[in-house]
């Protein structure tokens, strides 16, 4: 879409209901999101990127015209980096044309972020079943249904509200209670539901290894980077492309006319520590 400003909230339900559509999503819970962006053709890389200000990043890119898109993991929780991740495609969806001139608007980019995360709720949470199984808008409730949908249980207290399912006073209440829980910091089962991972160029970077049509190294020169930042970036084993290895640890070896027990056990004396 050419102007933001001329995007409205039920077009950005609608978009989000129409990509769903478009890859066959359905109308349930998205069992793996990065999976589903990979496999409509988006380039997805996870990294720590040393803050935690910074939830991700999308572009076009205008050598091949397509998208990308860089999760920050250095909060990665799976609700976390699943709604950033649809965060990141509802930008991608929705302003692919904003100019940076915009972006640098401190107000213009209050309302961009407000629609990518309305489109992410929207994407992961739809209007048309979400509060079908919302059987009551409680903090239990919410908890109960965490598993499932694989979203925060603020991002569904948000989604309600949204939706009018619930008003502004018992909004409140429900804050209220979340942040005397302690939720706040950390929700239940945060420590439980594993992150997703994205899978395209991890997969892709063995397929023309293992197939022989480039080395190791000639990968690494057309690349233009470090072995060991590609691994980072595509989630590639230490040492895949880099050489790096594990520091290997030498053990005492056995000498001869060594000392025997009476269950008839060598008796090894490693060094001792200075």
């Amino acid at each position: 879409m050419s102007d933001y400003r001329s995007i409205g909230d039920q077009d950005i339900e609608r978009v989000a209901a129409d990509c769903r559509a478009a890859w066959g999503l359905g109308q349930g819970p998205i069992s793996d999101v990065l999976l589903a962006m990979e496999n409509a053709g988006v380039v997805a890389v996870k990294e720590a990127t040393g803050t935690v200000t910074m939830d991700g990043l999308s572009n076009w890119s205008d050598e091949d015209q397509r998208p990308y898109v860089l999760i920050a993991q250095d909060k990665d929780t799976c609700v976390r980096s699943r709604m950033d991740a649809a965060h990141e495609l509802g930008h991608l969806v929705l302003h692919r044309h904003i100019s940076s001139q915009e972006l640098n608007s401190k107000s213009d980019f209050k309302e961009i972020e407000r629609q990518a995360f309305l489109f992410a709720s929207a994407f992961l949470m739809p209007s048309e079943s979400f509060p079908s199984e919302v059987w009551s808008p409680s903090l239990n409730t919410f908890l109960a249904l965490k598993e499932r949908w694989r979203v925060s249980i603020a991002a569904m207290i948000m989604r309600c509200s949204k939706l009018d399912m619930i008003g502004d006073e018992y909004q409140q209440r429900l804050w209220k209670h979340y942040n005397s829980r302690g939720w706040r910091r950390d929700e239940p089962l945060d420590d439980v539901l594993v992150p997703e991972e994205p899978r395209l160029l991890n997969r892709s970077i063995r397929l023309v290894i293992d197939e022989g049509v480039v080395t190791h190294s000639d990968l690494l020169a057309q690349i233009a980077l470090r072995g060991s930042d590609v691994e980072s970036l595509c989630g590639l084993p230490r040492g895949f492309l880099s050489g790096e290895q594990a520091e290997v640890i030498k053990l005492p070896t056995l000498k001869k006319d060594l000392p025997i027990d009476g269950g008839g056990a060598a008796i090894v004396q490693f060094p001792k520590k200075h």
